[in-house]
């Protein structure tokens, strides 16, 4: 069992909240968090592979977040609301790390987390709980080659299909109807690669000099993360 008092953002925030174009409404009222935690994990280790499961099962009363309400207009232009509120939750998950080598220079590694929220009190999912997420990684390391690595690495994101609809209309005085404003949906799933490689030089006895390259998301594809605040916008 563990507790969690309200922070200050979630107390006090009234008003435009800059780097995430957003206005932010806290809520004095909010009480502290009291959550009930079970997990459990397993291990499997041989020469070759080793395996670890971590499960999960979390009841939050009175759980914190933040959703969206509506829209306000001010003298910058109109921006979503988000609203702190209180609910009770529950959340659970499990992660995956599979490690298995190939000889002395080859393994594949790989770590996968999937997670659930649910809002008891609306019967329904919780806002900003990360979708399924898979990432793999292929590397070959030689000390004989200036310590020579390299990793190819898979990061596979799914589309959360859990989400609440929060969905409003807002009228746009230029046309003058009402807009259904879509601030639920999540992002569709996304597959990104990348590779990253280094060796070490030795220049004295005390003095290593060590070389990286590094190239994120190799094919540049565009994606978008549920979680990133400023998904709505890029």
């Amino acid at each position: 069992m563990s507790n969690r008092a309200p922070n200050p953002s979630e107390l006090f925030s009234d008003g435009l909240h800059h780097s995430a174009a957003r206005i932010e409404l806290g809520d004095l009222r909010l009480k502290q968090e009291t959550s009930n935690r079970v997990s459990g994990s397993y291990q499997f280790k041989n020469e070759s592979l080793s395996l670890n499961f971590e499960s999960f099962l979390n009841h939050i009363n009175d759980y914190i977040f933040i959703k969206p309400s509506g829209t306000e207009q001010t003298i910058r232009g109109a921006f979503p609301v988000w609203d702190y509120v209180q609910t009770n939750a529950l959340l659970y998950g499990l992660d995956i790390t599979a490690n298995y080598k190939f000889n002395n220079q080859w393994f594949l590694n790989n770590k996968s987390a999937f997670i659930k929220g649910r809002n008891i009190t609306q019967r329904e999912a919780l806002i900003d709980i990360p979708s399924f997420k898979t990432v793999s990684t292929l590397g070959y390391s030689n000390k004989n080659w200036l310590n020579f690595n390299a990793e190819l690495q898979s990061e596979l994101v799914l589309k959360q299909n859990n989400f609440p609809d929060n969905n409003f209309e807002v009228f746009i005085p230029s046309t003058q109807e009402m807009t259904l404003l879509d601030v639920s949906t999540p992002p569709p799933t996304y597959h990104l690669m990348h590779f990253a490689s280094d060796i070490t030089v030795k220049l004295s006895k005390k003095t290593d000099l060590n070389i990286g390259l590094n190239i994120t998301n190799i094919f540049n594809t565009s994606y978008r993360e549920y979680l990133n605040r400023l998904r709505y916008f890029a």
